[in-house]
């Protein structure tokens, strides 16, 4: 049996203001394996973001453990975290986080040069990635002039350029018309090959429904979803 990419264990997570304390998680379990491709779903401020950005590193839950490749990642430095973050894991975001001035394949050749490596590789490689997105016409173009469903596009190519073990997705097709919406799904769906996995938030319960499995968030729970 494959080794889980992630394994999430009883996490919960509390945001405190001045006045209040909210419990956003409590208790989450889940697990996700190489090729699995799972789906969150879930109201507007119900966590499914704050879910995402504890399984990408990028925020400590309050409480529970979570395994990235069989790694306990609280266990881990800030800057031990980081190296894990950017080797495993490619991130596909609502506001595609492009730097508008820069062309295409300098975005998504950026990942690469955080790795390490030169210029002229990453460029090839970024490149690459961008063909198999279907933008190999549109390489050199700024980022601030390109279309929504490209900037998506070419934010799907930069998640992958750096061949990552997991893909997080947080609400992709949010900005974009249902077409173009569709296509890009289509697209981060077909591009997570084997090997891979995939979490994506969304709250299109039609794009839910291509996944393996689908959690719904409620009340700071996760419940399996019957779609």
């Amino acid at each position: 049996m494959s080794q889980l990419l992630l394994d999430v264990r009883a996490v919960g997570k509390t945001v405190r203001s001045s006045s209040q304390a909210i419990e956003i998680l409590k208790g989450v379990d889940l697990s996700l394996r190489p090729g699995e491709r799972l789906c969150v779903i879930g109201a507007s401020g119900s966590g499914k973001s704050s879910l995402l950005e504890i399984l990408g590193t990028l925020s400590t839950p309050d409480t529970g453990q979570v395994l990235l490749t069989g790694q306990d990642v609280m266990s881990i430095d800030d800057r031990a975290r980081t190296q894990l973050r950017r080797e495993t894991i490619g991130f596909v975001f609502q506001g595609f986080n492009l730097i508008e001035h820069i062309s295409a394949v300098e975005n998504v050749a950026l990942p690469l040069r955080y790795i390490g490596l030169g210029r002229r590789d990453a460029l090839h490689r970024a490149a690459d990635a961008l063909e198999r997105v279907g933008l190999t016409h549109r390489l050199r173009v700024r980022a601030s002039r390109l279309s929504g469903g490209e900037k998506q596009r070419v934010a799907i190519a930069r998640a992958l350029v750096t061949k990552p073990r997991l893909i997080l997705s947080d609400e992709p097709t949010g900005n974009l018309d249902e077409e173009t919406g569709r296509l890009v799904l289509d697209l981060l769906m077909e591009n997570v090959g084997e090997g891979c996995g995939l979490v994506m938030v969304t709250h299109n319960l039609d794009h839910a429904r291509h996944f393996d499995t689908v959690l719904r968030i409620a009340g700071g729970r996760c419940h399996a979803a019957g779609l």
